[in-house]
């Protein structure tokens, strides 16, 4: 899920607005940033996860995992949204390290309702990547920023109400409202219904709207959620093969559209 949205050697540049470091910066004296990390102040502190959060994930910095996580309740934002990065890291290297990481589910709650949009997009980001042992725990804090007004948030929450089988009818009226009101994620929320074959008559009726929108992006998910959903999705066929023989339409995309034709007759 969080691949589809930011490679993972983006994370840090896009989230947190920094260059990433170079050779001598990320082979710091690890040990050394690993003591700033829990005894300077909350500048020296924030430079420490910094460090470390751009060399991760290396095993010096993921073999002291507890004692990082342990920062995610730091007083300072900066440093939570840094170790949130670092932990992400070491969770995806070895995801045996996920049951550590949920043990810190006040701080991880809390850091879903921080002011600010970055620590939100880090902890939803960690979040995700721990899976089944916080899924029914943060489920409702997860719904609820579907409508956060950052968009690097929402557009997580879009592909995070994954983990969460079978979706809750508010969720599903909450994604086809994005397609509904061409919300500037409506491909994303395509996707997801998609990927959740949601069947419901509304949301199959949208996505075939979808398939005329301005937005090749949107086509395009529109039609591979079409796709996914499959037999039940019978009614886009007739769009479906508007789509397929428009001269407009480019032929990776005509392609697609009569792949779906294909699946959702089968």
């Amino acid at each position: 899920m969080i691949a589809r949205l930011m490679p993972l050697s983006l994370i840090f540049v896009s989230a947190l607005g920094v260059a990433q470091a170079g050779p001598t910066q990320t082979q710091a004296d690890i040990p050394a940033v690993l003591q700033t990390l829990q005894t300077g102040d909350s500048k020296a502190r924030k430079s420490a996860a910094e460090q470390l959060a751009i060399a991760a994930p290396s095993k010096s910095i993921c073999d002291a995992f507890s004692a990082i996580a342990d920062k995610l309740s730091d007083s300072d934002s900066g440093v939570r949204t840094w170790v949130a990065g670092i932990l992400l890291e070491c969770v995806i290297s070895d995801p045996a390290l996920a049951s550590l990481a949920a043990r810190q589910r006040t701080a991880l709650l809390s850091g879903l309702s921080s002011p600010d949009p970055t620590e939100r997009v880090m902890m939803l980001r960690l979040v995700v990547s721990l899976g089944d042992p916080l899924a029914g725990e943060f489920q409702s804090r997860v719904f609820e920023l579907l409508h956060d007004p950052d968009r690097k948030v929402r557009l997580i929450a879009v592909s995070a109400v994954q983990l969460y089988k079978p979706l809750p009818s508010e969720v599903v009226m909450a994604l086809d409202s994005m397609i509904e009101n061409k919300d500037d994620d409506r491909g994303a929320a395509a996707q997801t219904l998609g990927e959740m074959k949601i069947s419901d008559p509304r949301t199959i009726g949208l996505l075939e709207t979808a398939l005329q929108d301005k937005d090749r992006y949107v086509r395009q998910e529109a039609v591979r959620a079409l796709m996914e959903i499959g037999h039940p999705a019978g009614h886009a066929v007739s769009a479906l093969r508007v789509l397929a023989n428009d001269p407009k339409t480019d032929d990776m995309l005509k392609k697609l559209a009569n792949d779906a034709i294909n699946a959702i007759q089968q």
